[in-house]
């Protein structure tokens, strides 16, 4: 599962630019419904004034979750956020089979990839996540790997 990072898991900091227990919370309820079938990357478009920053908040996330034995395993900064050079690539050479975006441009070309796309919001309570717990856990693990496997994009389908 791939998250964007602004303004979708970047909303749940603090005005001190923290998270609480309730990001882990979120997260430790989709290992528990997916029974540990799951892990957590982060990619994200930045451009080069702001990638730096980003891609440093986004993996002090990420590593305070693997030091609580969640399973998140990359972040990736992108410099374009659709087109050969964007968001898409990256999701198809790690095999996802879901992506959270608040990026309508993003979702729409992450779907023709073939990857499940949830398009959401900015909300700094994460409001849209009961919405991908649902899809996780009515579908199941099994029906995101067999219906949603990412197919890289020819050249001439990229946004």
């Amino acid at each position: 599962m791939f998250f964007d990072w602004h303004d979708t898991l970047d909303c749940a900091r603090n005005a001190l630019k923290l998270f609480d227990q309730s990001i882990l919370d979120k997260l430790i309820s989709l290992v528990q419904i997916t029974q540990g079938r799951i892990e957590f990357h982060i990619v994200s478009f930045s451009g080069v004034a702001r990638g730096r920053q980003t891609e440093e908040d986004a993996n002090n996330l990420a590593e305070h979750c693997r030091s609580q034995g969640l399973p998140f395993r990359s972040v990736t900064v992108v410099n374009d956020p659709v087109g050969p050079g964007g968001k898409t690539p990256v999701l198809t050479s790690h095999g996802a089979n879901i992506h959270v975006d608040d990026r309508q441009d993003v979702c729409d070309e992450a779907s023709r990839a073939n990857i499940y796309t949830i398009p959401v919001y900015k909300s700094s309570n994460l409001s849209w996540w009961p919405q991908l717990e649902r899809a996780v856990r009515d579908n199941g693990v099994d029906y995101f790997l067999r219906h949603h496997a990412p197919v890289p994009l020819r050249g001439d389908q990229f946004s």
